[in-house]
């Protein structure tokens, strides 16, 4: 690990019925900011990826070590670490974990205002 970030793997449930669990890495600049970050970045992959790939990680490297931001990674359900059965064309079940995503980041990072979490 680079001494110019904290690693912190998150584990969060699944919306759906069978609720499986989703892992994520959350990565914080080593040297905290005088006031708590008021942004979470969060990176999605694309179709059979997973939050390990070169292109997520160099961005999130970027945004954190560089910029001083959060950054989130997760595995969509059936990539990666995550548990369950991939499938293809599961847009709203991925809408439904990046929702829950965003749930736990607000829970575990206590940053209430909505402004701190919008789509882009």
């Amino acid at each position: 690990m680079n001494d110019a970030l904290r690693e912190e793997r998150i584990t969060f449930t699944a919306p759906q019925n069978d609720a499986h669990q989703l892992v994520g890495t959350l990565w914080s600049p080593s040297t905290p900011p005088t006031a708590p970050p008021e942004w979470v970045i969060i990176l999605c992959h694309g179709l059979m990826g997973d939050r390990q790939s070169s292109l997520l990680k160099s961005i999130a490297y970027v945004l954190t070590t560089q910029l001083g931001l959060p950054t989130f990674r997760f595995d969509f359900t059936g990539n990666g670490e995550s548990e369950g059965e991939w499938d293809y064309g599961n847009y709203e079940q991925e809408a439904a974990e990046l929702e829950a995503a965003v749930k736990t980041l607000k829970e575990k990072r206590k940053l209430e205002d909505p402004r701190h979490y919008r789509p882009f």
